[in-house]
């Protein structure tokens, strides 16, 4: 399994299934994403679901990819 992250120009996060397909498997919701630039992301392997992002912002957000459309806090 393998997945990849990409931070978009509209600050969404979405995450991506190589066995599903091109298309984003999950994205962040536009009012929950980060106003300003994601200059850091983290994938915490040992749960396999949780995501950190930093951005210009000021903020740092905890995604749970199983529902990523808003951060955890």
């Amino acid at each position: 399994m393998m997945f990849s992250f990409h931070i978009s120009r509209s600050l969404k996060v979405c995450w991506f299934d190589s066995r599903v397909g091109a298309q984003p498997v999950g994205e962040t919701d536009f009012e929950f994403s980060h106003k300003e630039a994601i200059f850091a992301f983290n994938w915490l392997g040992k749960t396999g679901v949780d995501l950190f992002t930093g951005s210009e912002d000021g903020f740092i957000k905890w995604w749970d990819i199983r529902n990523i459309s808003k951060p955890v806090r």
